[in-house]
């Protein structure tokens, strides 16, 4: 730890008892992230075993830039580089290697060519009518009630659905596959619910390889079945890797699309001068997406390993050491934007890192994109009075991975009907387990 003067003696012991996980950083990690800015840009702190943490944008980027010093690898049995290398979640979430986001190049590069054709602007493109048909599915499930949970009715269903639909998941199934992802996101290694999730990723795992051997007999118009018979370099891809490559498009999908609509709605809500911005000109809504990317930021911190032996903004980290990038610190950074805790739809140079940065900058970003025009346009057309209980919101219980929630209930006055989904409708409202 760089040396303090007294005046930044409370800053020394934020550093000291940062816990990404705590409820203190969930609520307040606005406040958190910017004192550590301030003052301890390069944080070490002794929660969870002991881990460093990088708050400004400039060390992110660095950070973030440099595979070869700060790797992303996932070994959990320690049998390829040795003990330690717990991949991007930190504390380690389980013995899932994420494919291919837990590799460093060159390993990773020949699995990104492989399937980065897949998340082509023009190839995501034709899940437009898939998105138009479930958010309006999804509204006319609740329109005539007035009232809905925009998690469970609206922002978890639709990007779930799309990403099942793209992977060639059963769609019926679609909360099977998303009530244990966002589990593991959120619930904290040991409790109940992390462990609930864990089984259900275990679960997921195991349907991922029955339907590669089923699309193997059987291909269709799908993700999985165009790449169960894939090489790299001549070389068959391994199903366990296929089955990680697939289980990260899931949990990339489901939860941190989900994060931005219903985050983007309480916000909008509580400014209905700026929600009437959008219903007037919806040419606003593309930068006004990205603002709220970078507003919200849905991914909050991943995590890295360090190396070699490296100095950052004067902090000495050893071969080992575990590193978090703060891309929410680094988007609130006020170096780099003014006033970054406004909204303002009319930012320019709105480069955020709401996707990351570097070689891993994530693939998915195109389905986002595609997604939120397509999703707010019919929230604003069909229920543009929506109001958030803010009461009755329940935000994840740790927000160290995804700024997400749990519950969040609207009311909105009482619309009609599409009409002509309600094949869908019946997929949506399904239940499991309680999700």
């Amino acid at each position: 730890m760089a040396d303090y003067d007294s005046g930044d003696l409370e800053a020394e012991v934020l550093a000291r008892n940062f816990d990404h996980h705590s409820p203190e950083y969930a609520a307040k990690s606005w406040e958190i992230n910017k004192a550590l800015r301030n003052k301890c840009p390069v944080a070490h702190s002794e929660k969870h075993g002991g881990f460093w943490v990088a708050t400004t944008h400039a060390d992110v980027t660095r950070i973030a830039m440099d595979d070869d010093t700060f790797s992303s690898d996932h070994d959990p049995g320690g049998e390829r580089r040795g003990p330690g290398f717990t991949g991007i979640l930190f504390p380690e979430k389980g013995p899932f290697r994420q494919i291919p986001i837990e590799m460093d190049p060159p390993e990773s590069t020949s699995y990104k060519r492989l399937i980065m054709h897949e998340f082509t602007p023009g190839a995501v493109s034709k899940l437009r009518p898939l998105v138009t048909s479930f958010v309006n599915a999804c509204l006319d499930r609740v329109i005539e009630s007035g009232e809905m949970d925009i998690i469970r009715d609206l922002a978890s269903p639709v990007p779930a659905l799309i990403a099942a639909s793209f992977l060639g998941l059963p769609i019926a199934d679609w909360r099977k596959y998303a009530a244990p992802t966002h589990m593991m996101i959120y619930a904290v290694v040991g409790t109940p619910e992390w462990q609930k999730g864990y089984e259900g990723i275990v679960w997921i795992n195991g349907e991922l390889q029955r339907l590669i051997e089923e699309r193997r007999r059987n291909p269709k118009d799908d993700v999985i079945s165009r790449l169960c018979n894939a090489e790299i370099d001549g070389v068959p891809v391994p199903d366990a890797n296929l089955v990680n490559m697939f289980s990260l498009i899931i949990q990339g999908g489901f939860d941190t699309t989900g994060a931005l609509i219903a985050g983007a709605m309480s916000w909008l809500s509580d400014h209905p001068e700026e929600r009437q911005k959008l219903i007037e000109d919806r040419s606003l809504l593309r930068n006004a997406g990205e603002e709220f990317l970078r507003y919200i930021t849905p991914t909050q911190l991943l995590s890295r390993t360090v190396t070699r032996e490296v100095e950052v903004n004067g902090e000495a980290l050893k071969p080992g050491d575990h590193i978090l990038v703060s891309w929410a610190s680094a988007n609130q950074d006020e170096s780099v934007y003014e006033c970054p805790e406004q909204v303002r739809f009319d930012r320019k140079k709105n480069n955020h890192y709401a996707f990351g940065v570097g070689h891993h900058t994530c693939m998915g970003a195109a389905i986002v994109r595609m997604q939120w025009p397509i999703v707010m346009g019919a929230i604003l057309d069909r229920i543009p009075d929506f109001k958030v209980d803010h009461e009755r919101t329940v935000p994840y219980t740790s927000k160290g991975v995804v700024n997400g929630y749990i519950s969040m209930r609207a009311t909105f006055t009482p619309g009609k009907k599409v009409g002509g989904l309600e094949e869908l409708e019946d997929i949506i409202g399904v239940s499991y387990n309680g999700a």
